[in-house]
């Protein structure tokens, strides 16, 4: 053949190739995306692969790292990619790491952790005790991903350790036996436990072990921190974040805003947090830190506080307080230099009624002095933060997508999960891998938000 001809038809070949492959359906990717240098890193034994590998996402601040998301969603909302209905019954959100997603649910008297594949297909289930039939049935934590094992927490103290690939059980604790513990809270535990370097981390509330640290290959003790004096564990998640170059669990304990070394167990900080409460039954949502500054939040009226870190890093100042945004479960994010939050949780609560549902109301402050940039009713919702947006989920099942701006933006997008859902559902949404996961009380659905 004539070179010339023979190069053309090499030509003809890839460019065809080319076309055909452009054509194609992408595939679904649980990578995540590559991080900057200034974003904070991951925590030891969390593989690059793990874009959501526990609650409040990989930077424990209630934010995904993505970008190139849609910033307008059509008029039905983002594609339906699919939907797996045998969750279980419960308030866990989802984990995304390793090529598998990550949740629990209560199965009649059994508490389940589940793993599916991207496709929606289950890989497999395991049981971590008993279900909890207690006040507001259902279970509670997510699960938490880290160097290939699972961890899960239930709601009567049970905290166990599972092969992430395969679901076999390597060990499990009972903390509330253990710590001598006699009664359990109203709702049980609920808190998401955090994984760092050979640590696993829990807030049992006993007297000698208020926050334990375990190993996270055996389940022995590490350390315990002993009770402030007379606290009680509440259903918070702690944060972890690098406090003066010290990195530090910061917890909403039932009285009071702590911190404590991760590396030594040793308590660095506590402040009473609301003092002349009435009502502090459901502590939920974790603190968050930024530049020295920690904000905590609280349903029935308390409101929102933001403090400083004194200079020798110990102790605190309260800078500013915010009434209205009382905060009982749906979470905080702070995007930029502003904070976004609900309130609207009023007390007493008469039940999850659709009166009391339609109250909560979405707050953007600035959050160095607390000044209030505008509010938004849009009824209680749980929320995240992704590439500058704002991703809202209604308990009763509305989505909603806003730009995360000091200037009120108009909604972007909204939409309704294709279910009628009788009772709150509590589930945070998480973005992973160019997918929104909104999960009900027993079905979960994955969207596709990629730009």
């Amino acid at each position: 053949m004539n070179p010339v001809v023979r190069v053309l038809a090499i030509m003809a070949v890839l460019l065809l190739a080319s076309a055909q492959a452009d054509t194609r359906p992408a595939r679904a990717s649980l990578r995540a995306p590559a991080r900057s240098a200034v974003q904070a890193q991951p925590a030891s034994g969390e593989a690059r692969d793990a874009p959501w590998p526990h609650f409040h996402g990989p930077r424990y601040d209630n934010s995904s790292p993505e970008t190139g998301l849609l910033k307008t969603w059509p008029a039905a909302g983002p594609r339906l990619l699919w939907k797996y209905a045998d969750c279980g019954h419960g308030f866990s959100s989802v984990t995304v790491a390793d090529g598998l997603i990550y949740s629990a649910g209560d199965f009649d008297g059994d508490c389940m952790l589940f793993a599916l594949r991207p496709d929606g297909a289950l890989a497999w289930k395991a049981q971590n005790g008993a279900a909890w039939m207690g006040a507001v049935s259902g279970s509670r934590s997510t699960p938490t991903w880290n160097d290939g094992l699972l961890y899960h927490l239930n709601a009567h103290g049970r905290l166990a350790c599972f092969e992430a690939r395969t679901g076999k059980p390597v060990w499990s604790v009972d903390l509330y036996k253990q710590y001598g513990l006699q009664r359990l809270a109203q709702f049980g535990y609920a808190e998401s436990v955090v994984v760092w370097e050979d640590k696993v981390f829990a807030m049992p509330g006993g007297a000698q072990g208020f926050v334990v640290a375990l190993n996270k290959k055996t389940g022995a003790v590490l350390w315990e921190c002993p009770n402030p004096g007379s606290d009680k564990a509440s259903y918070c998640t702690p944060s972890l974040a690098d406090v003066n170059g010290v990195r530090q669990l910061l917890y909403l304990s039932y009285f009071r805003v702590l911190g404590v070394e991760a590396a030594t167990g040793r308590m660095a900080w506590s402040e009473r947090h609301f003092p002349n409460a009435k009502h502090l039954t459901v502590l939920t949502v974790p603190p968050l830190y930024r530049a020295g500054m920690v904000f905590i939040t609280a349903p029935y009226e308390e409101g929102a506080k933001c403090y400083r870190l004194n200079p020798d890093g110990k102790g605190l100042t309260e800078a500013w307080a915010h009434k209205n945004l009382d905060n009982e479960h749906s979470g905080v994010v702070i995007v930029g230099e502003h904070l976004y939050g609900f309130g609207g949780y009023r007390y007493p609560l008469k039940g999850w009624i659709k009166k009391e549902v339609a109250q909560g109301v979405l707050y953007c402050l600035e959050l160095k002095t607390g000044k209030e940039e505008w509010s938004k009713p849009l009824g209680r919702c749980m929320l995240t933060a992704a590439d500058g947006m704002l991703y809202l989920r209604h308990e009763l099942g509305d989505v909603y997508l806003l730009e995360a701006s000091p200037k009120e933006p108009a909604l972007a997008g909204q939409f309704k999960l294709p279910e009628t859902i009788g009772a709150a559902s509590l589930n945070h949404p998480v973005i992973a891998g160019g997918r929104l996961y909104l999960r009900s009380l027993k079905t979960l659905y994955v969207y596709d938000v990629k730009n």
